[in-house]
This record gives structure tokens, sequence and C-alpha cells, in this order.
């Protein structure tokens, strides 16, 4: 420990106490009460200019109300600004001091309207109350019930999405507790309540991250294993009140529990969480990222460099626009207990590994066993959050306790510590390596990058080895974190490459990969082999057509042409196969509709930088044969014979021919009964043997008329 105080003290020489604007705030008390009363549970709001509004739960006027305080000079002074920190303002209108106001949450409406949340005993069961301010804090509306279900409301947490106030809380249900949430317009009027989980549970620890598109919410749930369980709703969703159903963030290890999630977007829309593991009787803190492509790393563990630490409980973690995360988190050594923090501008190492700074805060020694669940700071003893790119850190502290050999504190105030942002450094370079290469082209792989503040991978192409990146050798940049190949086109061939990958981040910094080189082949003609037919031969209608192609480039394109004897090449295009559809060809070649003549298939496959490959199959006859001249059925008898007289006015005409009908054939249009000059109806039929027709005119034919039946091929 000496030598951290020594590292600390030598970079932060403020480390005691007093501010500089320069270099951060140390030990800056928020709260105006000096007496031996509880200030805890504190929330904030931030704005874009820099003001920080912050509530809490207050015990000075001997009943818990919500009091509320504002900085305008980023921690240094509260209150009316005059460095004295005074002006603390209660927000509960409970003239009776009857009633418990507890666990308050604060936010901003776009109009500029301060609302505070917290929940309330005045009804007999916890419900969530709010209040308004429209002037700054100074003055506030009456107590409002926000309503929703009945049960009890508890946990109440406030966050802002493009300026729309989002409000969820734990609602007690039948069988545990649901997770709700509603929406408070800039007109104050109240969303649809809606919930947000799928089962109800003993749920507890609820948090809620926001960021300009969507809102992540955080719990703990108890069960057969304890879990913390999470999902995250775009703004779209949460107008519709929809809700995708919770996952498991992580689940506790058999001998132990997880608890205590915290979470915070960065400027980037990177989802930071942190919670606190038990295991073998063993309290530690970890960390994930969450990447906006739902690709989320970790857990990773936030160490505390020393020998005597009992235990590590209730972290909270933020990351300014450089990409540095920073980390609070309880600590006990000794008999002491202490708040931690340290930084890491690389996702992955453990917060001890890289670049940490021990900042220490001392909370006030105990004589006994360290209790760290005590303080319970804005869901847990810290609560981080960033001013103006920044990070400060609020938390619980019992320094002023006047009682301090007992085990518990009986004092308690809200202090706030800030520290400057870390230098934003550029981002760690990945490794680059070339997966194929082709005679025009070159398939590159990287590793994922991991910096917070990522914009883009720039890929640097050269024929000059040891080259200088720049924006004349740049030839491709992605702007997706998750994308990490490329196929690098139009090459020369048997030429040698060189190629670095360059990550840029947000600032423009950029960080280059180690060069790596390949060479483009020459590129090697295809090779055409016909199979069938491989002698001439004359067809009719179809001819199947097999031929293979083989290109060591992939990049033939192979076209079939028909031409007629004595015509000019290269004829009629009958087929053609694309890019990468080439090796064996099977093809059907239909000349029903070809004249009778000699013709000539051409095989024809080019790359494009080769000339092109040309094979020709034997000739191909095609000769359609004259249709067959009608056949004409032999007639063996007619009845009544032909020549006949006196024959009965209802006469039925019947055919016999030598060999069998089709009787699809005979129709109207080859059977014709003319009555004297007229053609006539007749019912017309083959027997069952098939050689004998039936003529039926139906009517009684005209008397001294001649008859005739005609029947044609």
């Amino acid at each position: 420990m000496l030598i951290a105080f020594g590292i600390i003290l030598q970079l932060y020489p403020f480390m005691a106490g007093a501010t500089d604007p320069l270099l951060g705030i140390r030990d800056v008390r928020v709260n105006d009460d000096e007496s031996f009363f509880d200030q805890g549970r504190a929330d904030w709001f931030v704005t874009e200019q820099g003001y920080i509004y912050m509530v809490w739960e207050d015990f000075r006027e001997t009943y818990w109300s919500i009091f509320f305080s504002r900085s305008f000079d980023g921690g240094r002074t509260w209150g009316d600004g005059d460095g004295n920190n005074n002006n603390d303002i209660n927000v509960v209108d409970d003239p009776t001091g009857l009633y418990s106001h507890r666990d308050p949450s604060i936010a901003i409406a776009s109009n500029s309207t301060i609302y505070v949340f917290w929940q309330d005993s005045r009804e007999g069961p916890w419900r969530i109350y709010y209040s308004f301010s429209k002037n700054g804090g100074m003055n506030w509306s009456a107590s409002v019930p926000l309503g929703g279900p009945e049960g009890n409301q508890t946990e109440v947490i406030s966050r802002v999405v493009n300026g729309t106030i989002w409000i969820c809380w734990l609602q007690e249900l039948d069988g545990g507790r649901g997770v709700y949430m509603t929406h408070i317009s800039n007109n104050g009027s109240l969303g649809e309540f809606f919930r947000v989980d799928t089962r109800a549970s003993e749920k507890a620890g609820l948090f809620m991250a926001s960021s300009d598109k969507e809102v992540s919410l955080f719990w703990e749930e108890n069960g057969e294993n304890r879990t913390i369980r999470w999902t995250s709703l775009r703004e779209e969703m949460l107008f519709r009140g929809e809700a995708e159903g919770e996952q498991i963030l992580v689940q506790s290890p058999n001998t132990g529990y997880v608890a205590d999630p915290f979470a915070s977007y960065d400027p980037h829309g990177n989802l930071l969480v942190a919670y606190e593991q038990e295991s073998y009787g063993m309290l530690m803190v970890y960390y994930m990222i969450i990447y906006p492509d739902g690709v989320s790393v970790g857990p990773y563990r936030i160490r505390t460099p020393s020998l005597n630490v009992t235990y590590q409980a209730d972290p909270s973690i933020v990351a300014d626009s450089g990409g540095n995360i920073y980390f609070f988190w309880a600590v006990g050594e000794d008999v002491n207990h202490l708040i931690k923090g340290g930084w890491t501008s690389k996702v992955g190492e453990e917060a001890t590994d890289v670049r940490i700074i021990d900042w220490t805060i001392m909370m006030g020694p105990r004589p006994t066993e360290p209790q760290y669940t005590y303080a319970m700071m804005a869901r847990g003893e810290t609560s981080a959050f960033l001013v103006k790119d920044a990070p400060l850190v609020l938390w619980e502290d019992s320094r002023d306790d006047p009682n301090p050999s007992k085990p518990e504190p009986e004092n308690s105030d809200i202090y706030v510590n800030g520290y400057p942002k870390r230098p934003d450094l550029p981002p760690e370079a990945v490794s680059l390596t070339v997966d194929s290469v082709g005679w025009d082209r070159a398939f590159l792989r990287w590793e994922r990058c991991m910096d917070l503040d990522f914009s883009s991978y720039v890929v640097y192409l050269s024929i000059q080895e040891g080259f200088s990146p720049g924006p004349a050798f740049e030839v491709a940049r992605v702007e997706r974190r998750g994308v990490t190949t490329i196929n690098i086109t139009d090459l020369e061939m048997n030429t040698t490459y060189y190629v670095r990958l360059g990550v840029e981040d947000a600032a423009g910094h950029i960080n280059l990969s180690e060069e790596v080189s390949f060479t483009t082949p020459i590129n090697r003609p295809p090779r055409i082999t016909l199979i069938s037919p491989l002698e001439e031969i004359t067809v009719d209608r179809e001819v199947e057509i097999l031929f293979s192609v083989f290109d060591p480039d992939d990049d033939a394109e192979v076209t079939l042409y028909l031409r007629k004897g004595g015509e000019q090449p290269p004829g009629e295009v009958v087929g053609r196969f694309r890019e990468g559809e080439e090796g064996l060809i099977n093809f059907t070649l239909n000349t029903s509709s070809l004249s009778n003549g000699t013709y000539l298939l051409q095989v024809v496959a080019s790359d494009g930088v080769n000339p092109p490959v040309r094979e020709d199959f034997p000739l191909i006859t095609v000769y359609h044969p004259p249709p067959e001249p009608p056949r004409y059925l032999n007639v063996l008898t007619v009845s009544p014979a032909p020549g006949s007289s006196d024959i009965p006015l209802r006469t039925i005409f019947r055919v016999v021919f030598s060999r069998e009908v089709d009787p699809n054939t005979v129709t109207t249009d080859t059977v014709l009964l003319n009555v004297g000059e007229t053609p006539a109806e007749a019912d017309l039929r083959i027997l069952d043997d098939n050689v004998t027709l039936i003529v039926d005119p139906g009517v009684l034919l005209p008397p001294h008329t001649d008859c005739s039946l005609t029947l044609l091929p």
C-alpha cells in the first residue's frame, strides 16, 4: 500500500482533499446536512452542459424523505453555487412526517422539466410517487402517485431515451415480482403500463441503463440458481409496449451467488455491465461488454492489488469517448472500508494487469470485521457516471460517524470524487492473415477489434515492401466491427503485394498490423474435355451433350455455339454457364425446330485474360423424315348396299372395315351423310369389335330421295 500511495501522490498530489479544475475533484460532500443523520441511495442526472442533478433519501427530519441538490461546476460545489454546499431541497410534500419516502431516481425531460420518482408508504403498501420541477429544482409540484397495478411497487429507476423519460420498477404479483415500465411525455401525460419480464419470481437489484436508441434492464432473480437476467428494448419497442423476453446474463456458481448489477452505455453505444459474485466465501467483482452488434465478451475480473482484501463488492463502470473504461468498487482491507478505482483501455484484460491507477477513498475505519452491506449506494456502494467525458463516482461515506467504534455506522453522507479523463490512446492493433490468393484477388482475414471507440478497419496495399501506409495506399475501408474479412480484387497477376490493416478509432487514431505479403499467380487457361457425342450422329429431336471444363483460376465463362454448315462462326448461342459453374456440364440440345442439315456445335471457355479456348463436337446431322401418306381404310361391306332402292324411311347404315378403327378418328369430319344434296346429322359410333361403324340419322329419311355415305381418310 505504501508503494501504491506513493504512485498516487506522485500522479495526483491533490489526493488528500482540495479540488483542482485541471486534475479533478476529491472528497466533496454533496448534502449540506451536518447532523448525524443518514443520507444515501443517491441517483443522478447529467445534462449535456455538464450540470449534475442529484437526489437521495434523507433522514435529517427524523423520517425518510427525498432531498435534491445540483452542481453547475462538475461536482465541485453543490446547492446555490456559492461553494458552501447548501440549499438541499426536500422534494416530498409530507407535512405529517408519518410516512417513508425512499429509493429515489431522477430524470430530466427534453423540455427541461425535472422529475423525481420514489417509493412511498403513505398508501399502506409501497407505491411509486413522483414530483416535478419546471424551474431547475427550486420549486416542486405536489407528490403524484404513478398508478399502475395494485400491490407493492419498489426499486423505481428512471432513464431518458431521446428526451422521453422511461420509468421501471418491481411490481408485486402472485408468485413473486414482475418488472413493469411506463413513460412520461413532455406534456406530463403518462403512457401505457406494460410488463417487461415473462415470469413472476423473487427479484431484486433492478437497474436500467439508457442510450439514445434503447434501454437495457438488469435484475437479480432468485431460484434454484441465482442469476442476473437482462433485456434490451429499442425505442420503437418501448412505445409499442413490446418486450422480447429476458436472457440470462450470468448465473451464479454452485457455491455462491451473483448480485448488484450496474450498467452504462458509452458514447459509442457499447453496453458495459459490472456485478459482484460470491464463490467459496470470497466476494469478487467482474465486468462484461455487450457491443451494438450483440456480441458480448467477458466476464473479466476486476482485481484489487492488495494481499489484505477481505471482499470486493458493488462495482460500477463507465467508459469515455476515447474507449477508456473506468471501474469503481467497494473493498475491505483489514478493518478499513475503501472505495477503489481503476481504468484500462484494453477490453479483456483484468483491471490490475494494465495501466491501473489505484484511486483509493477511505470510507472510515471499522474495528470489527468489515460489513460491506451497510452502505447501499444507488444500487451499490459506488455509482459512476460521466461529466463532459470525465468519470465521477459517488458513494456513501461514514467518515463523520459520531460513534466509529460500532460495527455498523450511525451516520452517512453522499460524497463524490472526479477524475481527469485519461488520454485517448490509439486502438489495439489486430493480426492480419491472407486466407487465399487468386491471379487477380486475395482474401484477407483479421481479428475482431475489441476497442470501445472503434470506427473502421482500413486496408492498405502496396507493391513496395516496408511501405508507409497512408491515403494513397488505402484500398478498402470497413466500418462494421463484426466484418473481419474482405476480398481484394483487380490485382495484377504474377505480382507480389504487401498489405497492412489499420484499426481507426473515433478520434482518427490508427494502429497498424504487421506487414504481410502475398504473390498472385499467373492465370492459367481453362481446359475443355468433350465426353459425348464423340462421333458424328444423326438426330431428329433431342441429343444429350456432355463435356467438362476445368479452370485452375475459377474465372472462366463457358458458352455453347451452334451453326449450320456454310454459316459464319461463331453461330447462335444455345447455352451459357456463368463463372463458377464450370466442371461437368450436361446440356440437352433440342433440334425439333432446326431445318434438315449438318450442324457444328462448339464449346468456348474464356477467362478474360488468356485467349479463349475452343473445342468442336463431331458434326451433328439433323434429319426430320417426311410425314407418312394417309392410310385409307378398306371397306368390306356396307348395309344397305350401295345402289339399293326402296330402303326403309327409318334406316340405320352399317359399315364393316377390314381392320380395327381408332374410334377417335370417326367424326363428322371423316364420315359424311348426305340426303339429297344436303348434309345430314347422324349419330356415329364404333361397336366393341372396333371394325363396325354405325351411322344413325335418328330421323325418318324423306321418300324418293337419294342418300349417300362418304368416308374420308
